[in-house]
């Protein structure tokens, strides 16, 4: 049998050991041959390979920044997801926090997605264009330019930096 049977045998590489989804054959009493459903491992399989950071063979500086970016992006879709939740139990400003959070992680998601089919860079390109945006709505919004939000940039020029290659940090506003 196939060691991996669920499509792509190149993102198993990215999944932890002994995560490889078989299928498993049981004789029942009649000495007939059944197959278990694999539908909760296949669905459980896809979700963790959809999580992992995508392996590019003979890539190592795209892997390193995929995996980067992968971490980065599902750090952020986890913060977006505890402040709309947050905003929505408190009330604070639940008519423009939540339209933004569910839009940004639209578009986190798609992000995730190019990243996975090998656009690393413009996937890294949409992430620090969404910090940035997301940013300058909640300076504009919560604090101003006085706040302490809009040290916030700084941090995304380093992260641009990182993912984009250097050149690309030092070319975005901030």
């Amino acid at each position: 049998m196939h060691p991996w049977p669920f499509g792509n045998p190149q993102l198993h590489k990215s999944l932890p050991d002994g995560m490889i989804c078989e299928s498993v054959v049981h004789l029942n009493s009649s000495g007939s041959i059944l197959e278990e459903s694999r539908h909760a491992e296949f669905r459980w399989t896809s979700f963790l390979r959809f999580i992992f950071p995508p392996v590019f063979e003979g890539n190592e500086d795209k892997t390193h920044t995929a995996r980067l970016l992968n971490t980065m992006l599902w750090a952020m879709i986890l913060i977006l997801l505890l402040y709309g939740l947050v905003t929505l139990i408190l009330n604070i400003n639940a008519h423009i926090a939540v339209p933004m959070v569910v839009g940004i992680i639209a578009v986190e998601i798609v992000a995730i997605v190019l990243m996975r089919r090998g656009q690393v860079r413009l996937a890294g390109y949409i992430f620090v264009t969404i910090l940035w945006l997301f940013m300058g709505v909640v300076t504009i919004i919560f604090s101003g330019v006085q706040g302490s939000s809009a040290f916030g940039y700084i941090v995304i020029t380093i992260l641009a930096g990182l993912l984009l290659e250097g050149a690309a940090g030092s070319s975005l506003p901030g």
